[in-house]
């Protein structure tokens, strides 16, 4: 009996739960409605719109704002600068400017004029002449200096002259060499040297004079061709000799033998 009791008032306290739950359902849903009526259509418009203005504001507030970006800038490609272009041109080295002192002027190739063909390790003596266009005279304190290119077995120095030229004198001036052994076109600078030990040249510039040659095997052939010339004309003097044979015109003479006529009167004579 004892459980059954027990188990009908479980029941009745959970009924009575179940219907104060109820109870409190209705009276707050009474509330609501009652709230709801007394809330006029202004107030709900108001409040509407300023829910959907809230909406709006967080809307925007979200969403994050684009930031301008700046067109990129084009980089300018760099520009290739040209190189001058320079003639492809061997040129002679100059000297440093010398005053109206010491100058020179090439006159002419006494000997080896440029393009010279000579043999291989042949020896030769190049001449310059030069004229003194300085205002100062070269004395034997002058020297005549290997400057640059190639040396060809010649010295480095060596003396000028053992004379004294005067300003506007020529001076011809010569150096022994040897060619070298390779084929090939070779050219020596040279230079002169005043008694104060400056270097000068050609003009105000001081352009260096040169000896230029070609080494090769053709050296040979040139001077057979000179000698074989050279006999030719030697004979066309022996012709001419005979052209003096026109003296035997002169036996004309012969041509007076009219003394047989008196070989006749003597006849004449005799017989008469």
């Amino acid at each position: 009996m004892t459980g059954v009791k027990s188990k009908m008032l479980k029941i009745k306290h959970v009924l009575m739960l179940a219907l104060l739950a109820l109870l409190l359902m209705t009276g707050c849903t009474e509330t609501d409605a009652e709230t709801e009526e007394t809330q006029s259509p202004d107030t709900l418009i108001t409040e509407v719109a300023q829910t959907v203005q809230a909406g709006i504001g967080l809307t925007a507030s979200a969403m994050p704002t684009a930031s301008p970006t700046a067109a990129p800038t084009a980089t300018p490609a760099p520009t290739s600068t040209l190189m001058p272009t320079t003639a492809v041109k061997i040129a002679a080295p100059t000297l440093a400017s010398v005053s109206a002192c010491d100058m020179a002027v090439f006159v002419s190739d006494i000997s080896i004029p440029d393009g010279t063909v000579v043999g291989e390790g042949d020896a030769f003596t190049k001449t310059w002449e030069l004229r003194n266009s300085g205002t100062c005279s070269w004395t034997s304190s002058y020297l005549l200096m290997f400057y640059s290119g190639s040396q060809m077995s010649g010295p480095d120095s060596q003396q000028l002259t053992s004379d004294t030229i005067l300003p506007g004198q020529t001076l011809d001036i010569s150096v022994d060499l040897v060619a070298p052994d390779d084929a090939g076109t070779y050219i020596g600078y040279w230079v002169l040297r005043n008694a104060s030990g400056v270097n000068f040249g050609l003009g105000t510039g001081g352009s260096p004079f040169y000896v230029q040659v070609v080494v090769g095997s053709t050296s040979t052939p040139t001077a057979t061709s000179e000698s074989e010339t050279s006999t030719p004309t030697a004979t066309t003097a022996a012709t001419t000799a005979p052209t003096a044979t026109t003296a035997p015109t002169a036996t004309s003479v012969p041509t007076s033998t009219p003394e047989p006529t008196a070989v006749s009167d003597s006849g004449d004579e005799s017989s008469g």
